[in-house]
């Protein structure tokens, strides 16, 4: 290759400036043209002048290759090279050494991991098709679950759940006519001083207490148990069976939010107070100000069945006197959201059916024989479609749904869910997943009982157990059958949420929660959920004969 060159003449030294290197040392000037032109031009002058000027192009030109060895920072151009030129001239490390992996780039290798993903995906789907063949039968689930003997005691279900929300509002009322006859009572007693009646008074509002307490826990109890005894009693499909548990669940809890917030509303008039959220109850916060705008109802004014019905459809689980808004009603984003929810739902239950149902019934037999390796192979087997089953169900109800029913409602906080993939421990994760739910628990559960002098740790446990107890009742009804899975499941959730509180402070890392949830949740707990219970429902409903051809 070419490189600097020297030509040697007997006596003088004639050295190519514009064949030097180019190098990102340029700044370094020399001309040696000038010094070679000056040679050859002055023939005549003393030998001493010419060796001397001969002498320093040379060195000019040693100089040039000594930065050539000296480090050139990346990306620079060194110009042409000679045999000789150094091709190592730093101490660097290696692209996938532990110094410079998180520093370099590696989009190739994440478009790999791109490929590789759709690549498995489509042997995935083709092995299914190739194995199952194509299943549609999600329009024969739907109709098949309207037809049966237990069809009409099941849609009966639906006005007695209405009914039971109107009980609510006529108790609500009747504490309220109760507490008003007090307030009246009181005062014409505080009139006359009358020093018996006074004494009495505690025990007047202690039994209008009782009487409002324990007409609020019949209803709300024969509101949770009249349609599960129905949906257990009588032969209800299980899709419309599990969406009569899940709306009488959710009712419930609604329902003892209503009585438990107005209770304590009574409780604030009795003190001669007004809560905080109803007209003249004051700002939300401590800096000052007046009640927020939508700040509109005053206690007993919120008691009403429209508030009650429009409260139902609302997609939240605590009752409050007055909402926040939204400004106006949105109708294409509710077209939008609602082609959405039809969407995802279809593919929610084709993954269920096309790919979960086959790998849950393929675990039946290494469970039946006990199989090990087998069975946890079919757990992984049915971890892919469970993960995309759950995702679908959370994108389809906590957000499609619960933003369509805000929409219609007007409802204006849509906070229904926090970032719980990025949750850093099981405890977290619940705190983030479900915010209904969890708000629930803190004001209804968990709060109340601090109050009564319970530890964080006790309170705690009070609101997992509650949890756990309708995480059981949610499939073991429309199933027909109490196996306690979802129960324990829950439970025993909470020496995991401590196991893993403690990793992340011990090992000061956030990750490894992380992965633990994604791990428990989506490839070990919840297929293996599915692998029993539908080993035990085979059991139950179709006997041993059935269990044995699988």
């Amino acid at each position: 290759m070419e490189g600097a060159r020297i030509t040697t003449r007997p006596s003088p030294v004639t050295v190519a400036a514009d064949e030097l290197p180019e190098t990102p040392f340029s700044s370094v000037s020399y001309d040696t043209s000038a010094d070679a032109d000056a040679i050859d031009s002055h023939q005549d002058q003393d030998v001493s002048s010419r060796r001397k000027r001969a002498k320093s192009a040379w060195n000019r030109l040693l100089r040039t290759e000594t930065l050539l060895n000296e480090a050139t920072p990346r990306g620079q151009k060194t110009g042409p090279m000679i045999g000789s030129s150094p091709l190592s001239y730093v101490t660097r490390d290696s692209y996938l050494s532990l110094q410079t992996v998180w520093t370099e780039k590696h989009d190739g290798l994440v478009n790999l991991a791109v490929v590789i993903f759709v690549c498995y995906h489509l042997r995935f789907l083709l092995d299914n098709l190739l194995n199952h063949g194509l299943y549609l039968r999600v329009p024969n689930v739907v109709m098949s679950s309207l037809q049966g003997p237990g069809v009409p005691p099941a849609l009966w279900c639906v006005p007695m759940l209405l009914g039971f929300a109107c009980n609510a509002v006529f108790i609500e009322k009747l504490a309220a006519w109760l507490l008003e006859t007090e307030q009246q009572y009181w005062t014409e007693i505080d009139k006359k001083d009358d020093t018996k009646a006074k004494a009495d008074f505690p025990a007047l509002q202690q039994r209008n207490k009782w009487v409002t307490f324990i007409a609020n826990v019949l209803n709300t109890s024969m509101q949770l148990v009249v349609p599960c005894f129905i949906v257990l009693t009588h032969d209800v499909p299980i899709l419309l069976g599990s969406i009569l548990t899940l709306l009488t669940i959710i009712e419930w809890l609604k329902l003892v939010s209503y009585a438990h917030c107005n209770w304590d509303e009574r409780v604030a008039r009795r003190e001669g107070q007004s809560r905080v959220g109803e007209k003249g109850g004051g700002p939300l916060t401590k800096s000052g100000g007046d009640d927020p705008a939508w700040a509109v109802l005053k206690y007993p004014e919120n008691v009403t069945i429209k508030n009650m019905f429009w409260y139902l459809l609302t997609p939240t689980l605590t009752y409050q006197v007055n909402f926040p808004m939204s400004p106006k009603f949105r109708p294409m984003l509710l077209l939008r959201w609602s082609i959405e929810l039809v969407v995802f739902q279809t593919l929610f239950y084709f993954m269920a059916d096309q790919f979960l149902a086959p790998a849950m019934v393929s675990s039946i037999k290494p469970m039946r024989e006990l199989e090990f390796m087998r069975f946890l192979e079919r757990m992984f087997a049915m971890a892919l479609p469970n993960v995309y089953c759950w995702l679908l169900m959370f994108y389809s109800l906590f957000h499609l749904l619960c933003n369509i029913l805000a929409e219609i409602t007007r409802f204006g906080d849509r906070e229904f869910y926090k970032e719980w993939w990025n949750a850093r421990d099981l405890g977290e994760y619940w705190k983030l997943w479900n915010i209904p739910v969890h708000r629930w628990c803190l004001r209804t559960l968990y709060y109340p009982a601090l109050r009564y002098g319970y530890s964080k740790f006790w309170a705690g446990m009070a609101a997992f157990v509650v949890s756990a107890v309708f995480h059981e009742v949610l499939p073991a009804v429309p199933l027909r059958m109490m196996r306690g899975y979802g129960f324990w499941g829950m439970v025993l959730q909470v020496p995991l949420v401590a196991l893993t509180m403690f990793l992340r402070k011990a090992l000061k890392t956030d990750a490894l929660g992380n992965y633990f949830l994604w791990l428990v949740f989506c490839f070990v707990g919840q297929p293996m959920m599915f692998a029993m219970y539908y080993h035990d429902w085979l059991v139950a409903h179709k006997g041993n004969a059935a269990l044995m051809s699988h």
